[in-house]
């Protein structure tokens, strides 16, 4: 997912290190943030509820 995005131009960025959590996927696009936390074998609920408890947003 991370060439195919990078090699499209945008800004892409792969275990991405913040003061508080480190993001999967971080795409800077249109003046927009887009984080993903991506699950191998776990449910998008489960995610979602890491980005909520670790406070990503």
């Amino acid at each position: 997912m991370f060439t195919i995005i990078a090699s499209s131009g945008i800004d892409v960025k792969a275990e991405e290190l913040t003061n508080l959590v480190l993001s999967d996927l971080v795409i800077d696009f249109d003046e927009r943030i887009y984080l993903f936390e991506i699950k191998i074998n776990k449910s998008a609920k489960e995610a979602l509820n890491q980005i909520k408890e670790k406070k990503y947003i």
